[in-house]
């Protein structure tokens, strides 16, 4: 399980593995209607995890929550409750037969602005340095382009340096 594994570190037990390779990232009805409702709010950034599978080379995003329970400052977005990020992902392991676990972080910035570079410099290298993402657990930022829900997914490879993948929406 990647939360257990990112909190405690590798367990013998865990149900799924993710490609060394990941190549593309496909998200699902679900998590696309709360990404793009996280997107419509306005305020301070927000985030949260996502949740899937990965197939071959590619990992099929099935759900995203919020991470924001009442403990966690507004103003870090990125800043993530153990307990909270162990408990989605149990329910969701067990209500999923063992078929989704964690498997990266979303992000939306304030007003949705689509700014891709900018958010890049500041959102994932922070991300990154967290261990909140890697080779195989994405970075979606998300936003509005003209009124068009746009997003980017990226990975970091071994020395830190921002990989990204086509991204494809329902």
């Amino acid at each position: 399980m990647n939360a257990t594994k990112h909190l405690f570190g590798p367990r013998p037990e865990s149900l799924l593995t993710f490609p060394d390779g990941l190549e593309h990232v496909v998200l699902g009805t679900d998590a696309t209607r709360l990404l793009r409702r996280a997107a419509q709010e306005r305020g301070a950034p927000r985030s949260g995890l996502l949740f899937g599978r990965a197939v071959a080379s590619t990992l099929e995003v099935t759900a995203a929550m919020m991470d924001r329970p009442p403990t966690l400052p507004l103003g870090e977005p990125l800043a993530l409750d153990p307990a909270f990020l162990l408990g989605a992902s149990e329910a969701l392991l067990l209500t999923s037969s063992g078929l989704v676990d964690w498997c990266g972080m979303w992000i939306v910035e304030p007003d949705s602005e689509w700014m891709p570079e900018v958010w890049e410099r500041r959102w994932f290298r922070q991300a990154f340095r967290q261990g909140l993402v890697n080779d195989q657990r994405p970075l979606l930022q998300v936003g509005f382009d003209g009124g068009v829900l746009v997003g980017q997914a990226l990975i970091g490879d071994a020395m830190g340096a921002t990989v990204p993948l086509p991204l494809t929406w329902p």
